[in-house]
């Protein structure tokens, strides 16, 4: 019997298999409503342990991986990902213009003091006709637990998400929330497989922006 202790410690795992089917269901469904590249040549900044990568990497993607942190390149070499370090709060991302097709930003705007400055270096590194996909918290649904981390600077609420990517110089294709609702219990994390459109209810926004060809 799975007790409320084990269910909270898989809800708060990126590694569990659960959580993990999630996520890339969750992408899966972005893909498919967003019209996304099928392959080519991304970016993926702030990859953490890796989750998104070897997702993207075994959609046939060439990845690229930017990080504040320099302790995981050596993995991110083994998986066959470049690796930069650089600190994107005070810096400009360390490629040329138009690198790439498709830009993946997971949880880092909101830690960027300059988010215009930020949204319009994405626009200068993607490629025409490439997109960016960012994703970060919702205010609007999270309220004051946005400043638990207190290394969050700028919250988003969906009307300013669109907005911000607009004024970068992106057509603002998709904006949602995403993840699955605050509901308890591996039923909940089971449930999209019958209800997709969970995906798009939980406390996190994402958001796809193109640049025009």
């Amino acid at each position: 019997m799975t007790t409320g202790m084990d269910y909270l410690k898989i809800e708060q795992s990126s590694t569990h298999p659960l959580i993990i089917e999630c996520q890339h269901a969750l992408l899966d469904r972005l893909w498919e409503k967003c019209g996304l590249p099928q392959s080519g040549h991304m970016l993926d900044i702030g990859p953490g342990k890796g989750l998104y990568t070897r997702y993207f990497l075994d959609r046939g993607f060439q990845v690229d991986c930017v990080d504040i942190d320099p302790a995981m390149r050596a993995t991110f070499l083994d998986l066959g990902c470049k690796f930069e370090t650089a600190d994107l709060r005070t810096m400009p991302l360390p490629f040329p213009d138009a690198s790439f097709d498709l830009i993946w930003c997971s949880h880092v705007i909101e830690h960027i003091p300059d988010v215009h400055r930020f949204v319009r270096d994405l626009f200068r590194a993607v490629k025409p006709g490439g997109y960016v996909i960012l994703r970060t918290p919702d205010l609007a649904r999270i309220g004051w637990q946005f400043w638990h981390d207190p290394t969050h600077l700028h919250p988003f609420i969906k009307v300013s998400l669109e907005k911000i990517l607009r004024l970068g110089g992106f057509e603002s294709v998709f904006c949602s929330n995403c993840d699955l609702p605050e509901i308890k219990g591996l039923h909940r994390i089971r449930a999209y497989r019958w209800f997709p459109s969970l995906l798009f209810k939980g406390t996190n926004l994402i958001a796809v922006g193109r640049r025009a060809d």
